[in-house]
């Protein structure tokens, strides 16, 4: 069961902190191009990614060690970078071909994309039948709520 912490303007502040970010990464990185070119923005990312985190976890102290590194999945982790690079140069191309608002628009099918490719990757079930069951099976609920909001009396037969 989750309970809150009471620090809700925290979240707040650090999910406005992240739209504001996100909103400024494509401005940023197509001025950024006009200097470099795309693979050493994204390498150059990479970089400074890795050793943020790694001064964070050492920090911390939670640097895995190589016996835990061994035991990771190696192949897992190449599909990752391998994905994560492409993403990255792809986004980045195509900053370089259009302007940063309709590469920003185009960039939030990455989400879609993500879990598409994890229904086939990982063998799930689609779940967009299943909810069109669920919503078949349970209209006429749905339909009495409907009419409860609209503060009309529901019929004593629904007809749908």
């Amino acid at each position: 069961m989750h309970q809150s912490s009471g620090r809700w303007r925290l979240g707040l502040l650090l999910s406005l902190l992240t739209v504001f970010l996100w909103g400024i990464l494509p401005i940023a990185l197509a001025v950024t191009l006009q200097t470099l070119d795309v693979y050493t923005v994204t390498w150059f990312r990479f970089i400074v990614s890795f050793g943020l985190l790694a001064v964070y976890l050492g920090v911390r102290g939670k640097l895995p060690t190589l016996t835990q590194l061994r035991s990771a999945s190696w192949k897992l982790l190449a599909i990752a970078i391998i994905f994560l690079a492409s993403n990255y140069v792809l986004f980045l191309q195509g900053l370089a071909l259009t302007s940063p608002a309709n590469a920003e628009v185009i960039i939030q099918l990455a989400p879609v994309l993500l879990g598409f490719g994890g229904l086939v990757l990982f063998h799930l079930p689609a779940m967009l039948p299943n909810a069109l069951r669920l919503l078949q099976k349970h209209r006429k609920q749905l339909k009495y709520l409907k009419h409860k909001k609209n503060n009309i009396p529901p019929c004593k037969k629904i007809e749908c």
